[in-house]
């Protein structure tokens, strides 16, 4: 169960003073993510709120001062409205018109906490993040060796980027998981490890700090690596 309001205001006082490698560890099962709404915003949810409920499942990964903080984002936005409804009852008013003008954009709030764990990160792992999060938005995943392909440094190998961006990456911005590519009879395959964000939000805040030029350059890079390496 979530705090009751006075304990939630000194929880979430107290998530905004931790530093960033302790506050990102804090954060919620994806599977409670409806728990945390009914108890933040102190309503009932029903069968209309579902657009809600899944936007905030995708783009938060569950992290309670993330959905916090969009949830104020949308009221004061009027796209959700909390009203009483009397015997200490709440109902939540749900504008799906609104909604829909909202939902492509990080809220500024989540956006601001995205920027606080991003400016924590070495210079090598934001450029290589930026070029993550391009790659992500088209394939869906991505992986170090594809990064290397784009951002080039022969000063650094795949595997000295491997160790000193896990060490940053695994504060929950990304999530990893191996591939095993299909065998073949001409060439030798081995495991691939390849990541994705683990909430889209940090993805979306990072395309967002880029600039035009760059976006366009990366994607430039990018239809290369697919023409030259048809598995990129």
């Amino acid at each position: 169960m979530f705090p009751s309001s006075p304990d939630r205001r000194l929880l979430i006082n107290r998530l905004r003073t931790m530093k960033v490698s302790h506050f990102i560890e804090v954060r919620s099962a994806r599977t409670n993510t409806s728990g945390l709404i009914s108890n933040i915003l102190e309503i009932t949810l029903e069968d209309d709120h579902k657009p809600l409920v899944e936007l905030l499942e995708k783009k938060s990964s569950g992290m309670p001062l993330i959905i916090r903080d969009a949830l104020l984002y949308y009221k004061e936005n009027g796209v959700i409205k909390v009203k009483s409804v009397g015997a200490g009852e709440n109902k939540l008013y749900f504008r799906e018109d609104r909604f829909e003008k909202v939902i492509a954009n990080v809220p500024q709030p989540v956006e601001a906490i995205c920027g606080m764990i991003l400016d924590n990160l070495s210079i090598t792992g934001q450029i290589a993040l930026k070029i993550a999060s391009m790659i992500h938005f088209d394939k869906g995943y991505f992986s170090l060796e594809m990064i290397k392909k784009i951002f080039y440094n022969p000063t650094i190998s795949t595997e000295n980027m491997r160790a000193q961006l896990d060490e940053e990456w695994e504060r929950d911005i990304v999530a990893s998981r191996t591939i095993m590519p299909k065998p073949s009879d001409s060439v030798q395959t081995n495991e691939q490890q390849h990541y994705e964000f683990e909430f889209e939000w940090m993805r979306d805040s990072l395309r967002k700090r880029m600039l035009s030029k760059q976006k366009e350059k990366v994607y430039k890079l990018m239809l290369k690596c697919l023409r030259d390496t048809p598995d990129f």
